[in-house]
């Protein structure tokens, strides 16, 4: 009787059970086996695509929503791409499945860094100077939270260490290249674009910038070089076409320089650039009439265009009115200097980086030089470390009332009386 029921039990429940282990391992075998997605995430990481990379641990992450590791790596990744909301949520779901790590608090640090806390700069220096792992990513928004405070040697001088680690790495490079031109001091960015292209041949951004800054320090042939490069991988950038047509004209292809800006005002007839080259170009082969032509446009589009001024000055000189050319001299006078007085204030920043009257000076300069995404965000940044400055809210409500932007001129000129804005 004993034997009979041993072998309806194990007829009527092992085979189930059986069934049940079975699945129960298929599902751990499934759940445990590596994600395809995952592998690729880190490669995307690699060449800094954060958003492609942040797509990809979402899915991963529908597979195992538990995964603290992933969790955080999805965090890491939206913040480094920008997406504060997601990044936070991650970082929430990681900490309730693992609880605070100094990882964590590391993270938080960081993105409220990234967003412009300035009050995390001191843990974030502790932490390098500890040697913590982590210390590239920490320098990453370091050298951002620099450059937005305009605080260039120290933002090259973290760059200068995190290159030391990673000689080769383009983004670095690029920066450092950019903060040099910052500094006017074209032959060291010249170097350090040169290194990122041999680092990168078919990087375009880096070509660019290499192309830029030859066209500043020459020769024009080697500028030359790269502008055609870039003209055979994207023909229709008007910046390429442009660089190329100016490099051409300095080494005397005046006819091809010429064929090029054509075309280029013919794509767009408001191009400020292209119009004012090709004044430059009819200057330059004697036919200041024709150039006037292409330069008083210039200057209609762009009333402060510090090029296009002066060379329209040129040509009236050559042709008049007398009346037109003397105050089209004036107005370039006044750009002149203001582009003098931005050189020295800016001088003045980089040794007193707090000054917000300083700040706010260059600001307005720009605002009033036709620079106005530039403008605005030096007035953006004074007002980020002193809100209630009166000068920076005064400043930005007269530009967005010129702007025709009335809403927002009324909120900035409320507070520069010192009333609080209307609540949106």
């Amino acid at each position: 009787m004993r034997e009979r029921f041993r072998r309806l039990f194990s007829v009527r429940w092992g085979l189930p059970l059986l069934g049940l282990t079975a699945a129960g391992i298929a599902l751990a075998v499934w759940y445990f086996r590596p994600d395809p997605r995952q592998a690729a995430a880190e490669e995307a990481l690699q060449r800094r695509d954060y958003a492609g990379a942040y797509t990809l641990l979402q899915g991963c992450l529908q597979r195992r929503p538990d995964d603290a590791r992933l969790q955080f790596l999805a965090g890491r990744t939206a913040r480094r791409a920008g997406l504060y909301e997601e990044a936070a949520k991650h970082l929430r779901a990681c900490q309730r499945i693992q609880g605070e790590t100094p990882a964590l608090t590391l993270e938080h640090a960081l993105m409220r860094g990234q967003r412009g806390e300035r009050q995390v700069e001191p843990y974030l220096q502790s932490r390098v100077a500890a040697g913590d792992p982590d210390t590239l990513l920490i320098w990453e928004v370091l050298i951002q939270m620099y450059l937005d405070d305009y605080r260039l040697f120290e933002a090259r001088d973290c760059l200068d260490r995190y290159l030391e680690r990673r000689p080769d790495d383009v983004v670095a490079l690029l920066g450092r290249g950019h903060i040099w031109e910052l500094l006017q001091h074209y032959p060291e960015a010249v170097r350090d674009y040169q290194r990122a292209v041999r680092a990168e041949p078919e990087n375009d951004r880096a070509r660019l910038r290499l192309a830029g800054a030859l066209q500043i320090t020459g020769p024009p042939q080697e500028a030359a070089e790269q502008f055609e490069w870039l003209r055979s991988h994207r023909p229709d950038d008007p910046v390429v076409r442009l660089g190329l047509a100016r490099a051409w004209r300095q080494l005397g292809r005046l006819d091809e320089a010429r064929q090029l800006l054509d075309d280029l005002l013919s794509d767009d007839a408001r191009h400020v650039g292209a119009l004012t080259e090709r004044g430059r170009l009819a200057l330059e082969e004697r036919e200041p009439q024709r150039a006037a032509v292409w330069l008083r446009r210039a200057v209609e589009l762009a009333p402060h265009n510090r090029e296009a001024l002066y060379n329209l000055s040129r040509c009236l000189q050559l042709t008049g009115p007398d009346a037109e050319a003397r105050d089209c001299q004036t107005r370039f006078e006044r750009a002149d200097a203001d582009l003098k007085s931005l050189a020295q204030l800016t001088k003045e920043v980089l040794r007193s980086p707090r000054d917000t009257t300083l700040r706010c000076k260059v600001g307005v300069i720009l605002l009033n030089n036709g620079e106005e995404q530039e403008g605005v965000r030096w007035l953006q940044r004074v007002l980020r470390e002193a809100p209630s400055y009166r000068p920076a809210h005064q400043a930005l409500a007269d530009y967005y009332q010129r702007s025709g932007n009335s809403e927002r001129a009324t909120d900035h000129r409320r507070m520069a009386e010192g009333a609080p804005p209307d609540s949106p």
